[in-house]
């Protein structure tokens, strides 16, 4: 937003400016000026000082119009940010549990799950749809997991990951209560840094910046050797929030 003062002093420089020009000639052999050359004089001021408003208001609508494109640019990179650790988490969990469950390359076939589908299978094809960044059907794909097996080994990591693909998704609330019940029910989870730290980046997105700053600091108490990944998440974080 243009500050007052700068309005003030381009009104009064433009002015100042014309006004020498303007009625030099209206000036009576005493050095007054006549009546009608002083309306005259009083009505050019008052357009001066309308336009100089005008140009003023032109150029903080285009100041506030360049502040939303970068909001929306780094929107945009968050979003995209999302998506990547999502993938080089998932990379991860694949390295750490190579001897788990069975996770396709693609989407599991139909034919694959006639037999009936198994905790594996179904985990499974979150998980692969999911990477293939098709977050709307592997949320889908997670409430099915859970809404069928509760009480499953993978039932922790697929809350997690459903919380993920909502945050993914542009739904931050969603996300904060995912996350939230994640960490009330599985408070030593393997996924529990991470959740503290995207139920941060999820406050932010729903507009609750105090409580963001909240979660980035209890991470940072509770998990001070996490993975740098994550640190450095809530450092970027925490200056854009300029968390106290």
């Amino acid at each position: 937003m243009i500050p007052a003062w700068f309005r003030a002093a381009a009104a009064a420089s433009l002015v100042l400016c014309c006004a020498s020009a303007a009625g030099a000639q209206e000036i009576r052999p005493d050095g007054a000026y006549s009546p009608s050359a002083r309306q005259d004089r009083v009505e050019e001021l008052e357009r001066l000082l309308a336009d100089a408003n005008d140009r003023a208001d032109r150029a903080e609508h285009r100041l506030r119009q360049a502040e939303e494109e970068i909001r929306r640019l780094q929107r945009l990179v968050s979003d995209l940010t999302i998506v990547r650790d999502a993938v080089d988490e998932m990379d991860a969990e694949r390295a750490r549990d190579q001897e788990g469950a069975i996770e396709p390359e693609g989407d599991l076939a139909e034919e694959e799950l006639e037999g009936g589908d198994t905790p594996e299978t179904v985990y499974a094809n979150a998980q692969a749809l999911m990477r293939a960044g098709r977050l709307g059907e592997a949320e889908a794909e997670y409430d099915r997991f859970l809404s069928l097996y509760a009480n499953d080994p993978n039932a922790p990591s697929a809350h997690y990951w459903r919380a993920f693909t909502q945050l993914a998704r542009g739904e931050p609330r969603d996300a904060a209560l995912g996350f939230t019940h994640y960490l009330r029910t599985y408070p030593s989870g393997r996924y529990a840094p991470d959740a503290l730290v995207r139920l941060g980046v999820a406050l932010r997105g729903a507009g609750l910046p105090e409580d963001a700053c909240r979660a980035f600091a209890d991470f940072s108490r509770r998990y001070p050797r996490a993975e740098r990944s994550l640190r450095d998440i809530a450092l970027r974080e925490t200056r854009a929030l300029n968390c106290a």
